[in-house]
């Protein structure tokens, strides 16, 4: 007859090595879910690659207006190293990618 002394240490071993399983899925649940921070940083990337490539086309499409070459020139400068912020400079300046008025519109 046994005294039943090692039964109680190999149950212990289990619930041990049943915490570390649980552990080991929570961190890998943890690690392949992004958080809610990840998520918008991630929006925020999109938004400015989006934004950006959208400027430097709209600046191409600017050279073929009535503005000096250097407007062009600083357009096309603008959306290449500061991308998104092209925009203000697009919306701001009275006279950068204008169309000509014609006069016999009047």
């Amino acid at each position: 007859m046994g005294c039943g002394c090692n039964a109680q240490p190999m149950a212990i071993k289990k619930l041990r090595k049943d915490d570390e399983d649980d552990t080991e899925n929570f961190e890998m649940e943890k690690s392949s879910k992004m958080s809610d921070r990840e998520k918008l940083m991630t929006l925020f990337k999109l938004f400015w690659v989006i934004s950006g490539l959208a400027a430097f086309v709209m600046s191409l499409v600017c050279t073929t207006t009535h503005s000096t070459p250097m407007q062009k020139t600083g357009g096309i400068l603008l959306a290449i190293f500061f991308g998104p912020f092209y925009w203000i400079y697009f919306f701001m300046s009275d006279s950068y990618c204008k169309q000509k008025q014609h006069d016999s519109f009047y």
